[in-house]
């Protein structure tokens, strides 16, 4: 499935980050940006779905872009808003 529906969330270190208290509030509207960003969530969870039964096309490949774009958004988001986002 996408990320936007699998629950991902980038993992972000609280220690010594002056916004730790802003993290779950930064999270959810990080998580909607980055949402608009990748293009939205349901045509991503059908592209996913194609996917994951075999069909590796050219929407696969589109689906795969758009679930990186949603995590990179995200990350960027959370970055941005100062706090320290570790990369996988």
């Amino acid at each position: 499935a996408c990320a936007s529906q699998g629950g991902w969330t980038p993992t972000v270190d609280s220690y010594n980050d002056p916004n730790a208290y802003r993290i779950n509030q930064d999270m959810t509207e990080c998580k909607q940006l980055a949402s608009q960003a990748s293009g939205g969530t349901a045509k991503g969870t059908v592209i996913g779905a194609g996917a994951a039964a075999g069909g590796f096309g050219g929407a696969a490949k589109q689906g795969f872009s758009a679930e990186d774009k949603f995590k990179g958004a995200y990350s960027n988001c959370m970055s941005g808003r100062g706090h320290n986002v570790l990369r996988s």
